[in-house]
């Protein structure tokens, strides 16, 4: 089973709610058009925009926050806070360490919810 599918299990089987919004569509659907993530795409690039969509809620966000360390992300913090999540799950190192939010990365939410 691929990483993604494994994640949208996690998320269906812990009945999580997943936002995302029009930036973030747009982001992930150009990163993953790029030639280095080739290795890890299993299924067609439609595939993972297609899992992303049926897993998330969709919220708009009005662009306001201006306190990440890569201004890129703004909009990540936005969606956090606008949708009132309970975190914002990154891999992204400089992300984590923003205080606005709680972000946590993917492997400390995992075991967090599993209870590990």
């Amino acid at each position: 089973m691929g990483r993604a599918e494994t994640l949208a299990d996690f998320i269906i089987d812990n009945e999580l709610i997943v936002y995302s919004c029009l930036e973030l569509v747009d982001e992930l659907t150009t990163v993953i058009q790029r030639d280095k993530f080739d290795k890890y795409l299993k299924a067609p690039r439609e595939n993972y925009l297609t899992l992303h969509h049926q897993l998330t809620v969709f919220t708009e966000i009005e662009l306001i926050f201006k306190d990440s360390p890569d201004p890129d992300d703004n909009y990540l913090f936005d969606l956090a806070l606008q949708a009132k999540a309970d975190y914002l799950v990154t891999g992204d190192k400089k992300l984590l360490a923003v205080e606005n939010v709680e972000a946590i990365s993917l492997r400390e939410f995992e075991d967090m919810v599993s209870g590990t």
